[in-house]
């Protein structure tokens, strides 16, 4: 580097004007981001809940009316059921792997309690669904899903 470089260096400042407005930029565009996705987020109580294996849908309830809907015998089995919650234990083909589902009627929160999936159960370990915007339970070793079943007016959404 030459010495006419280097002075040029030793004199310039750490940041320019142009610098300091593209930092401020982007620190304005995370802040409202952020802001957007947590002050808009849908917070009303869970309407319902269904549970896929593989992309198709084997069970579904609906905290409005009480109704529920095993579409697959081979895959889902109710333990147990009272008038605070039920247990649904979700088998894969084969009946190799199983998840268990508990499902609370009064906090209108679905969780996964229990899984033989693999060391790091992340599905056991994901938050419950307790509304309309939870981020659905997810066991990738059994391609399992349980998420949020949300209804307007007219139904389904």
């Amino acid at each position: 580097m030459s010495l006419k470089k280097i002075e040029q260096v030793k004199n310039s400042k750490w940041f320019s004007i142009w610098d300091m407005i593209a930092f401020g930029a982007v620190i304005l565009t995370s802040v409202a981001l952020i802001i957007a996705f947590t002050v808009g987020r849908d917070k009303s109580a869970l309407d319902g809940f269904y549970v896929s294996y593989k992309g198709v849908q084997v069970y579904s309830y609906d905290f409005r009316d009480g109704h529920s809907a095993v579409l697959s015998e081979d895959n889902i089995e109710v333990l147990s059921e009272n008038k605070d919650g039920l247990t649904l234990r979700f088998y894969t083909d084969g009946k190799k792997g199983y998840n268990d589902i508990s499902v609370d009627l009064n906090k209108r929160s679905v969780s996964v309690t229990e899984s033989n999936c693999s060391a790091h159960k992340d599905c056991v370990y994901t938050p419950a669904l307790t509304s309309n915007s939870s981020t659905p339970i997810i066991c990738t070793p059994h391609s399992l899903s349980v998420c949020p079943l949300t209804f307007d007016d007219d139904g389904i959404i």
